[in-house]
């Protein structure tokens, strides 16, 4: 079968089955004069009229084949309609009624056959034997008359199928279905792009056409998505990569009840990394690339579905920041992240409580590993277990599996900065809990962690501007006072860090917290209660 194709109503239609061009040509869009292009093994090898290209000229003669034509059949003109003939006297001559009737002749090729003339029997009326009769000339009037009456009667019946009658009801002939004019893809689905595209290969996907193609972009062939919207909108997308991984699919992301938003993932190459994910979606009218970013592992595990109960499919990704932060690649884990697009935007939704599951289900996974003693899996099961709030028993089982390990742990910069921590800003740790709490604290898993240089500023652990209050005015006035509580901030970081019990240690400092605030504003008492809780919190 011969690949072959034209164009109806400025759209390009593929014909790829012999169905599909007997349907074409039922159909009437396929006709002897359309202009067809003709492949075969992706070659043109016909490109002009379908009656000159001799495989469609053979199918054409199948679909519409030609009437047949025998040689007893002779060209029928117009019937002439004849009176009868008067009624037959006693004669030796052979009677007119006795002539044999000659069948109808059918109409040759090319020419509508006519019905043949009603036959009447007219009974014969009985005439003198001897003599000229005065009836004679009343009996062909009246022939001629009769013989007008049957010439009306025959036409009208002729002509009756193109005036209305209520016809015999039968079953309906089966009608082909017109066959779509692109192959048709699911929505709500991710499909391969294919590693060598054929140039303008469309798909119907939801309300988008969906165009496959390539580009060079760095040196290298990449993957193109076009869109063309019900509007007549077209938006490209360029692959990051190769062909290798990248996929597509087109659904409903925005909770919008239309089929019109396209994701498009693809490989950068390289070890580990990375996936790239855009969205193609309509805000205001006008269509936008909304960059998802570049994700390690697998990409996505299919199209997004719905987590959170609304409207709207959620991505679900893993936080790519906990890879090599304590552990080797392969020791690494990551917890669920959770993103929409909302507003044309994409938004990271981790934290409601509507996907609390989701993390539970990874604390879950993760649980066996880090009790194993693997510090890459408890550093994913504690911030999954943060977001789904319950930190401080997943902490205790963290503080009874991890290991000492000589992997460098995360480190912290006492300026917030997108580059490099300047050597003199930078603060090592000592333990992998000090570490943990601060990398989660930054990340916003769980309230930030006091960090000192290593040489003390001389400022106390708070913001000393504002209305304070006279107990906090007291402490950032006096450099006794700003040293105790570096002391003590330093003392509280440390001991919840270790803490198996979170919850009773923070509620013990804000009880501390509470108390110092309602004292009054005097030295020795404020430097009393400073040391007694040093002293609590670093047993001495």
């Amino acid at each position: 079968m011969y690949k072959m194709g034209f164009r109806i109503d400025g759209q390009t239609v593929v014909l790829s089955s012999d169905d599909s061009v007997r349907h074409a040509m039922l159909r009437g869009d396929l006709r002897r004069d359309t202009r067809v292009f003709v492949e075969d093994d992706d070659r043109e090898v016909f490109v002009g009229p379908a009656e000159d290209f001799g495989w469609l000229k053979a199918r054409f003669e199948e679909v519409f084949p030609a009437p047949v034509v025998t040689e007893a059949e002779v060209v029928e003109e117009q019937p002439e309609v004849v009176a009868p003939a008067p009624a037959p006297v006693a004669s030796e001559d052979k009677s007119p009624a006795e002539e044999p009737v000659q069948p109808p002749v059918s109409a040759a090729a090319g020419q509508t056959p006519q019905p043949a003339e009603p036959q009447l029997n007219v009974a014969p009326v009985a005439r003198a034997s001897t003599g000229k009769s005065s009836t004679g000339p009343v009996l062909a009037l009246l022939g001629a008359f009769v013989g007008i009456v049957v010439f009306v009667f025959w036409m009208v019946d002729n002509n009756r199928s193109y005036e209305p009658y209520e016809a015999v009801q039968s079953e309906p002939a089966a009608v082909a279905e017109a066959e779509p004019a692109y192959p048709v893809l699911e929505t709500g689905r991710m499909y391969s792009f294919p590693q060598t595209p054929e140039a303008g290969r469309v798909f119907q996907v939801g309300d988008l056409l969906v165009e496959l193609s390539s580009a060079y972009t760095d040196g290298y062939e990449s993957p193109v998505l076009k869109l063309t919207d019900p509007e007549g909108q077209v938006f490209a997308l360029t692959g990051d990569g190769q062909f290798e991984h990248a996929e597509f699919g087109v659904g409903d992301l925005d909770g919008g009840g239309r089929a019109d938003d396209l994701i498009f993932t693809s490989f950068s190459g390289g070890a580990h990394c990375c996936y790239a994910i855009s969205v193609a979606t309509k805000h205001n009218g006008q269509w936008r690339n909304v960059d998802f970013g570049m994700w390690d592992g697998a990409g996505l595990d299919g199209f997004p579905t719905n987590l959170g109960g609304d409207a709207a499919p959620e991505f679900r990704a893993y936080d790519n920041s906990f890879l090599y932060a304590f552990a080797s690649y392969a020791e690494s884990a990551a917890p669920v992240q959770i993103l929409k697009l909302r507003g044309g935007q994409m938004v990271d939704v981790s934290t409601d409580r509507a996907y609390r599951q989701e993390h539970v289900n990874r604390m879950a996974q993760l649980e066996p590993s880090c009790r194993n003693g693997q510090n890459g899996a408890c550093a994913a099961y504690v911030a999954s277990a943060a977001r789904a709030g319950s930190m401080s028993p997943a902490w205790a089982v963290m503080l009874q599996s991890y290991t000492n390990t000589d992997w460098i742990l995360p480190t912290a910069c006492l300026i917030p900065t997108n580059d490099a921590c300047p050597a003199s800003m930078e603060v090592a740790f000592e333990t992998y809990p000090e570490a943990l709490q601060y990398f989660l604290g930054e990340r916003e898993y769980a309230s930030q962690a006091y960090v000192s240089g290593k040489q003390w500023n001389g400022k106390p652990s708070f913001d000393c501007t504002g209305n304070l209050g006279e107990v906090l005015g007291l402490v950032c006035d006096t450099p006794y006072l700003r040293m105790l509580d570096h002391q003590l901030a330093q003392a509280y970081t440390k001991a919840m860090a270790f803490s198996r019990d979170r919850i009773a240690l923070q509620r013990t400092q804000q009880e501390w917290i509470a108390l110092r605030n309602s004292q009054p504003a005097d030295l020795d008492t404020i430097s009393y209660l400073y040391q007694a809780r040093i002293s609590q919190l670093t047993g001495n």
